[in-house]
């Protein structure tokens, strides 16, 4: 069964379905869309987890077989299994005319490709570029939907945790009617981002906002590069570099026309 909303009296009602239904799933797609064929509306979903997972988390990763609920009867249908892309979760997925664009994810031996499932037939198939991605550091993944050909963000594993990512990546989809549409000149190549290939080296570069005390006792907000937070986490040296701060603070607090003691 499935659940459905109700607009208009803002309740819930469970409704029985049939044929071919996909199992548990969670951080999957589910898109709904009214078919350019006859009409119809129609819920696809696909990939995910087959398993309840935390927000944080993972799990065992299902695969990318697509699954159709027409929204009329509420009957399933199940696509083939055929030249489905790399398992995954947390990935962007965008309707573009009969086809439904699916990029980035969290899964294992992901590769910066954009894949295609036919609203219509539920077959996968690749789109082909004219020139690469702009790569992404160790441990990162993109997760933004290719929305308008735009993927905003993503995150990457790092020491500390997870980093999210400052990255505009545009997708320019040919027309196929025009022979030199998408043709890149002699000179053109993609134009890197500002995490491009700088992983760890780019992050030390990167700042947090800090709450501390000062030793008058007032509490300020301070940035620091987040290289330095493994420093404050040592005691001798964290101790050391907190006093530095709470001393900088406290001289910028003091009254410039005040007389030194």
């Amino acid at each position: 069964f499935v659940y459905v909303l109700e607009l208009t009296t803002c309740t819930w009602s469970a409704i029985r379905t049939r044929g071919v239904a996909p199992d548990w799933r969670s951080f999957h797609a589910a898109v709904s869309h009214t078919s350019f064929l006859d009409g119809k509306d129609y819920l696809i979903t696909f990939g995910g987890s087959s398993e309840h997972c935390e927000p944080l988390a993972g799990g065992h990763l299902a695969d990318m077989r697509g699954y159709q609920l027409d929204l009329h009867d509420f009957k399933w249908q199940m696509g083939p299994a055929e030249d489905l892309p790399a398992p995954r979760l947390r990935f962007g997925v965008a309707r573009y005319g009969r086809h439904l664009l699916v990029h980035g994810g969290h899964g294992n031996g992901l590769h910066q490709s954009v894949s295609r499932l036919n609203l219509h037939t539920l077959k996968w198939g690749r789109l082909k570029f004219s020139n690469a991605a702009p790569p992404l550091g160790a441990s990162a993944f993109e997760t933004g939907s290719p929305q308008a050909g735009i993927v905003v963000g993503g995150a990457q594993q790092t020491v500390l945790g997870p980093r999210i990512l400052q990255r505009l990546v545009v997708l320019r989809l040919r027309d196929h009617l025009v022979e030199e549409d998408g043709a890149l000149a002699p000179e053109e190549s993609h134009i890197a981002t500002g995490d491009d290939e700088r992983g760890e080296a780019d992050m030390a570069m990167t700042e947090v906002r800090l709450q501390i005390q000062t030793a008058r006792g007032q509490r300020r907000v301070v940035s620091i590069p987040v290289s330095m937070l493994a420093t404050l986490g040592s005691d001798q040296a964290g101790t050391g570099l907190l006093r530095l701060l709470q001393a900088v603070e406290d001289t910028d607090d003091a009254d410039p026309g005040a007389p030194e003691p």
